[in-house]
Parts: C-alpha cells; sequence; structure tokens
C-alpha cells in the first residue's frame, strides 16, 4: 500500500502557553497593511497559484488542489520563498508563512457590497475573489498576477481539461456542466445558444457577484435573516439543550422543540445555492473545485469551533444511519493521521487547536481569560456570546422599531456610536435614527478607532416570535437538489424566483443533494447519503418569519387587502392564512409538483423572546406552539398529527 499525506496542521508558528496562529476573517485580513499581513498575503496568492496547478492525475495527486488546503498551502510557501524571494527577505517571510492559517468567509458579518449596487452593510463575499488580478509583492517590486482565488480553471496543461471529464455528468435539463472549464457563481449564461455562452459558462471568464451579494441580503425585501439564523444557533431556549446532532445536523429529530429546527448544516446548505444559483458551488460533485467553497467551510468550522468551546463537555453521540452506527470512533476516510493512512476520527480531531490553528473569538491563551495565572471559563465563555451578539443578532433590534419600543430604542442607540453601526447588523431604518441620536463623540468613533460600545443594561424587552419549519426527504427527487422557497405576499410568476428581484420572498430551505449518477456511478457515491437514503431519514430548516413581518408593520406594507399592525397572534394567523405561501423549485429553476414530496410538511410556529441591551445576554426564545391553523388542508402543509413535538 502507497503511502498516504498525514494531516498535523501546521505546527510553527506556535507560542507559550497554547498560543496558536488564528485564521482570521478574510476582510479584515486582507484589508490589513501590516507587514506581516503583507507578506502572508503575496504568499497566499503565489502558493494558490501553484496549488492550483498540480494537476490531480499526477503521481503527486494526493498534494492537488483537490485534497488538501492549509497544510499544503504552507509547504508550499516555504518552498517557493527561496525561489522567489530576495536572500535579505527569507527571515521575515518564512516568519509570515510560519504564522499564516488559512483565513475564513464569514458570509453573514456586516460588509459592504463591493459591486456598489447597495450602500448598506450587510453579508457579502470576499473582496478578494471580487478581482480578476492582484497585486501582491514580488523579487523586487509589485506584481500582478491573475488571482487563483477568482475562480478554479482546468486550462492548463492537463490531460483533462473539462468537468465532465473528472466525472462529473449532465442530468436530464440540467445545465452543461461536463464542457464547462471554470468555475462561475451565479452564472448569467447556461445555453449553449446564448452569444456568450463559451465565454461566460465554459470557460468562467466573469463571476456575478452583483447576483451572489443580494441573495445572501434578501436585499429587496429587507429580508436579512441570515446573521440571525447563526446567531439562534446558539439560543436553544429555557429547557432545551443543544447537543452535537441537534446543533450540526439536519437530521429530523421527532422530539426537538420547534425553535431547534435550523441547525448548521441546514445554514451551510444555503450558502451553496446562494452563492453558486446555477453554477458549480450549488452541486455537491463540483462545489470543492471552486476556490470560495474552502472559505465557507473555514467559517463553517469555526461556527462549530465555537459551539466546541460553549459546550466543553460534549462530543459527537451515536446514531443509526440505516445498518450502520455513527459515532465519535468512525473512521473519516481519507483523512489520515500518519503516512499509513491510519484515518481520523471525530474523537481523535476533536481538539482542533492541536492541528496548529484557532480563531479570533477562542483565543483561551489571553491574559485577560487567565487572571493570576487561572483560566477563567465564565469570562472567555462571556466574551464568547458578547462577540456572537454584536456580529449576528438582528431580530432583537428589528422588533425596536415596533411603537411599543420607541422610547427603549432611543435610549439605546443614542448610547451606541459609529463603530456599532459598521459592526451590528441594523435595520436600515434604526441605523438612520440611531445616527440622528447618537452622540457628536459617538458619530466620531471610527475616525478615532475608539471601540465599540458594549452596553451591560438590565433593560429588556419582549415580543412575539414566529418561524417556519420545513421537513423534508433530500432523497425525494431521487437526489436531485431542490429548493422550498417562502414568501410572505403575492408569488411572482416563476420560477426563478431569487431574492433579489422579489421583495416577496423571505426565505429557503435547499437540499444540498446529488443524484448517484453525477459523481461517477457505484464507485463514487457518498455511503453516508447512500445510508440516509435506504433508510429514509428526513431532514429539516428553517425560516424566520419576525423580521420580514416587522419590516411589514413599520412600513404599512397592505399585502392582498391587509395591512400588519402588530405581532399579536390574533393579528398573525389570519394574515398569514392569506399571505404565505411557498414554492417548490429544482436546482435549474423548474418547478416541482408537491405532490413528488410526500413527506414535505411545512408549519409555522409561534414563540416568546426576550432580548436583552446587555451584550453578554442572549436572546431567549421559549414555548413555541405549531399554529397548524396557518397550514393545515394545504398541499405540503403541516395538519395537526403530521409533526410530533
Amino acid at each position: 500500500m502507497s503511502k498516504s499525506y498525514a494531516i498535523k496542521g501546521i505546527q510553527a508558528g506556535l507560542g507559550p502557553g497554547g498560543k496558536v496562529p488564528v485564521r482570521r476573517e478574510i476582510d479584515e485580513w486582507w484589508s490589513s497593511w501590516d507587514k506581516n499581513d503583507l507578506n502572508q498575503q503575496a504568499l497566499f496568492i503565489w502558493a494558490m497559484e501553484k496549488l492550483a496547478a498540480q494537476d490531480p492525475d499526477d503521481k503527486d495527486s494526493d498534494l492537488s488542489f483537490f485534497r488538501i488546503a492549509e497544510q499544503r498551502l504552507h509547504e508550499i510557501m516555504r518552498a517557493l520563498i527561496p525561489e522567489v524571494f530576495a536572500q535579505q527577505d527569507h527571515e521575515e517571510l518564512f516568519h509570515a508563512a510560519d504564522t499564516w492559517r488559512l483565513p475564513y468567509w464569514d458570509w453573514a458579518a456586516a460588509k459592504p457590497d463591493w459591486t456598489g449596487k447597495s450602500k448598506r452593510l450587510g453579508p457579502s463575499v470576499p473582496y478578494l475573489l471580487t478581482q480578476a488580478s492582484v497585486q501582491v509583492r514580488g523579487k523586487t517590486g509589485t506584481v500582478t498576477k491573475p488571482n487563483p482565488w477568482y475562480c478554479f480553471p482546468l486550462a492548463r496543461p492537463w490531460k483533462k481539461k473539462t468537468f465532465g471529464e473528472y466525472d462529473i455528468t449532465d442530468q436530464d435539463g440540467d445545465r452543461p456542466f461536463s464542457i464547462s472549464k471554470a468555475t462561475t457563481k451565479q452564472p448569467l449564461v447556461w445555453k449553449k445558444n446564448s452569444p456568450r455562452f463559451q465565454e461566460l459558462w465554459v470557460d468562467g471568464k466573469e463571476q456575478n457577484w452583483a447576483g451572489v451579494i443580494p441573495e445572501l441580503r434578501g436585499e429587496v425585501g429587507n429580508n436579512n435573516t441570515l446573521p440571525e439564523r447563526v446567531y439562534r444557533l446558539y439560543n436553544p431556549g429555557k429547557g432545551f439543550d443543544i447537543n452535537y446532532t441537534t446543533f450540526s445536523t439536519d437530521a429530523y429529530d421527532p422530539k426537538q422543540a420547534p425553535q431547534n429546527w435550523s441547525s448548521l448544516e441546514d445554514i451551510h446548505n444555503s450558502i451553496h445555492v446562494l452563492t453558486g444559483g446555477h453554477g458549480h458551488m450549488s452541486r455537491v460533485p463540483s462545489a470543492a473545485f471552486d476556490p470560495i467553497f474552502w472559505l465557507h467551510h473555514n467559517n463553517v468550522e469555526r461556527l462549530f469551533s465555537i459551539w466546541q468551546e460553549l459546550n466543553p463537555t460534549k462530543t459527537v453521540e451515536p446514531w443509526t444511519n440505516g445498518e450502520v452506527t455513527v459515532d465519535k470512533d468512525t473512521p473519516l476516510i481519507p483523512f489520515s493521521k500518519d503516512e499509513n493512512r491510519q484515518p481520523y476520527t471525530s474523537d481523535s480531531c476533536w481538539a482542533f487547536k492541536k492541528l496548529g490553528y484557532s480563531f479570533p473569538e477562542l483565543q483561551d491563551w489571553d491574559p485577560k481569560f487567565n487572571p493570576g495565572g487561572h483560566f477563567d471559563r465564565t469570562r472567555y465563555e462571556q466574551s464568547i456570546r458578547q462577540t456572537i451578539e454584536l456580529l449576528y443578532s438582528t431580530t432583537g433590534k428589528t422588533v425596536l422599531q415596533l411603537p411599543e419600543n420607541a422610547k427603549l430604542a432611543t435610549v439605546h442607540l443614542s448610547q451606541l456610536n459609529a463603530q456599532n453601526l459598521t459592526v451590528e447588523q441594523f435595520p436600515p431604518a434604526l441605523a438612520e435614527k440611531a445616527e440622528q441620536v447618537m452622540s457628536p463623540l459617538g458619530r466620531a468613533a471610527v475616525v478615532q478607532n475608539r471601540p465599540l460600545v458594549v452596553n451591560h443594561s438590565s433593560d429588556s424587552w419582549e415580543s412575539n416570535d414566529y418561524i417556519v419549519n420545513v421537513l423534508y426527504d433530500r432523497f425525494a427527487l431521487d437526489g436531485k437538489p431542490y429548493m422550498v422557497r417562502v414568501f410572505l405576499g403575492d408569488v411572482p410568476p416563476g420560477p426563478p424566483w431569487y431574492f433579489s428581484e422579489n421583495p416577496n420572498e423571505v426565505g429557503l430551505v435547499y437540499t444540498f443533494s446529488s443524484p448517484r449518477e453525477t459523481i461517477g456511478g457505484e464507485g463514487h457515491q457518498c455511503a453516508n447519503c447512500e445510508r440516509q437514503r435506504q433508510s429514509h431519514t428526513l431532514n429539516t430548516g428553517q425560516i424566520i418569519l419576525t423580521d420580514p413581518l416587522v419590516h411589514r408593520i413599520v412600513n404599512h406594507v397592505r399585502q392582498r387587502g391587509q395591512l400588519l399592525q402588530s405581532l399579536e397572534r390574533e393579528e398573525v394567523v389570519p394574515y398569514l392564512q392569506t399571505n404565505l405561501h411557498w414554492r417548490v423549485s429544482d436546482i435549474n429553476d423548474e418547478p416541482v409538483d408537491k405532490s413528488q414530496l410526500p413527506d414535505l410538511k411545512v408549519s409555522v410556529a409561534v414563540g416568546k423572546a426576550t432580548h436583552y441591551r446587555d451584550a453578554a445576554r442572549h436572546s431567549v426564545y421559549e414555548d413555541y406552539e405549531v399554529l397548524y391553523e396557518v397550514t393545515e388542508n394545504r398541499v405540503a402543509g403541516a395538519n395537526p398529527g403530521d409533526l410530533a413535538a
């Protein structure tokens, strides 16, 4: 048996007391003018260029772009330094390489729209990836290079020239992936008779970032609930415990509470389709070809690592998938701990810092968490929760717009500063009000580089909270991926339906599944997926309704003759009975008859939310009840008895 590539993590740049370099948010890191960061940026581009050019069919295919990311990039960085750069710069460049870690893309954080279409901050794509070429350090000065993170082209001196030659086949009605030679995101063209078909689809010369960003934001309808979906992962509600399975997977458990139907996997799936559209990121067989895949999954790992740090006594729980039991000791093939192909297990890679990295929120070695040389877990966890609150909470801010919260909103906003408006995610109207009521000193905070205001007030406010839950069978269409899109108000003729074009769309659930044939036949099947298919495992997803409902209340939006005036149940139920709709389409924007999805059940639940000004206290979501009267007797709507909660 040939030797395998041993994954050890980057074991360089480590410090005392368990200190390890952190994986940084890519826009924060790429915008830095720190000398070490600039050196890392140059090495990042040079090394990725070389890694992406590695032919996956040569003798070192285990080391190609398709298999290894962070550790292999670091090895290439160190090998490139004496080849590319002047000798007098080697020491500082080796230091840069050893302290570098692969960045992550926080797709839920507040960022600019790099295309310039919107002046609002919100979820966005990494700036670096929007540039077809970049300027970085070379041997004697700055050089301009094609950006290897822009897309992944196969136009190289390789034996295989198209994705079809890597066993990515086309299905009936599917886009022609088999003849494409580069990855694309939200492509505008995919029909062979289109004038720019060769340029945009086959060669991937343009990435449609102007299509991706509004999808991430729910731009037209101000339905920016992506950050809140992340926020609620860490808020199970009173009396409920978020274990590993509930947090990380979208597998259906009849006993889980309505507020816990979302999961990290559910959100992960959404990002794939919001980013990819008709392109490669939305398909299981082709997603990992696109460089943005690695940055996306780094953020998924970050969110999971945050859960680990907040739940240090929990681990992978055994569960049965068909006839196979999966637990913390199940081999994670093909990831090897040594050259003898000894596979990792969940247990053996659980302590991620031993692999030589951490994340900005998870620096437990920091002296502020170790007063007197003793680790203060309470202080550490409070810091993590405060970061989650500031980055991702939106519903608590959204309901401050309601008339009954006007006085509290003014007090809260007047005590913030301009830095808060660049980090926290306020509804546009509330952000405008904050700029009006904050003090002159607060408005100057960005210029003066003052820290965010972190409230520790005991003030709180309550509201009803509404969610849509979706129960579905990922393999109902024999694995062909499909979407359940939810609307408030009239549904336009379609598909296609996109957030960027329709103010009434409020969310989607995406299966991110794949037919067996698209991944090269029997020899390339995902064994776990096949077990789920055979055991008829059902899955769940969730869409937050409160934020778009408040938007309709405060903007007096009349839909189908109804004007919603509060979040009271007596008003919302009849409103939803008339205005809540759902449609199903496959990944090619073809409508799917709901009768083809016998397990699809859409339900609505209402609960109580309590929000706090104290940034270290998360909102509490509790006492949810399924509102069967909204969905009963509708096609694919939940009826009493359908859901065992």
